[in-house]
């Protein structure tokens, strides 16, 4: 899309634990938790505020999820969002029902809610009804 790297500055993704161990420079006490996506969430912001021009708004903005996969699960299927801007954090769970629905119909599902935070926190109106 033409202009996106005006908006768009990095985009990080460490799917694996040594990628997100390396990330935050320590282990943390839960991969999948609220408390790891708000120091995720600050790490994006302190970095965008390092690579965006001078006075550019900048947002920070984390998702970790565990949702359904081809194998047993012994933890609630849930993600964990936040977002960081110069005067705000915002942390939010959900937790989903296991067995409700696919792998496909969850990342749609999280995907809605990451987008409608990005939109909340850039100040941007949007309506939203989750397909539940």
């Amino acid at each position: 899309v033409p202009g996106a790297s005006n908006t768009i500055l990095e985009a990080v993704i460490p799917y694996c634990r040594m990628s997100l161990i390396q990330l935050l420079g320590k282990i943390p006490a839960q991969f999948s938790s609220e408390q790891t996506a708000e120091e995720m969430a600050i790490l994006a912001y302190n970095r965008a505020l390092k690579i965006c021009r001078p006075g550019c708004p900048a947002l920070g903005v984390r998702f970790i999820g565990s949702l359904a996969t081809s194998r047993p699960k012994h933890g609630d299927h849930r993600f964990h969002l936040s977002t960081r801007t110069s005067d705000r954090l915002w942390v939010s769970t959900v937790t989903l029902s296991k067995g409700l629905r696919t792998r496909e119909e969850e990342e749609i599902l999280s995907s809605q809610f990451l987008l409608k935070a990005i939109a909340n926190a850039s100040k941007v109106p949007v309506e939203f009804t989750p397909q539940l």
